[in-house]
């Protein structure tokens, strides 16, 4: 039952029901928001190793406050490219030739801020 509750499986009041539920979710076969068959132990072992690196890469992430930062050159990371510069490079190599560009909101910004219009520009900038 704890582990129903952990997970979100059941309803609760307790302030920790559901707080396992990502977590659950990334090692089940269910969809986005639902938990299905848990994948068996060994799996869950293999894929650990690469939960613990993208937390860490995460926590970076937040650290550094390297968000807005996608522009700046000190930190350009990727082959020497900063992060709007290497998009523009991986979408202008996979993309199909003549394909559309369009530019959805984000989960907080609009259209015209951010990431994704950084990365429009140097895509149109050609």
């Amino acid at each position: 039952m704890a582990g129903k509750i952990l997970t979100g499986q059941t309803p609760t009041n307790d302030p920790l029901g559901g707080v396992l539920a990502p977590l659950a979710q990334a090692i089940s076969t269910g969809g986005r928001n639902v938990i299905g068959q848990f994948f068996p132990a060994g799996k869950v072992l293999v894929i650990l190793p690469q939960v613990i690196w993208l937390m860490v890469d995460a926590l970076k992430f937040v650290i550094t406050k390297a968000h807005g930062m996608y522009c700046d050159l000190v930190h350009a990371f990727w082959d020497g490219m900063t992060a709007v510069d290497h998009a523009a490079a991986t979408i202008r190599r996979v993309a199909p030739a003549g394909c559309t560009l369009c530019l959805l909101p984000g989960t907080w910004s609009n259209w015209d801020q951010l990431f994704q219009f950084d990365v429009a520009v140097r895509l149109q900038g050609d």
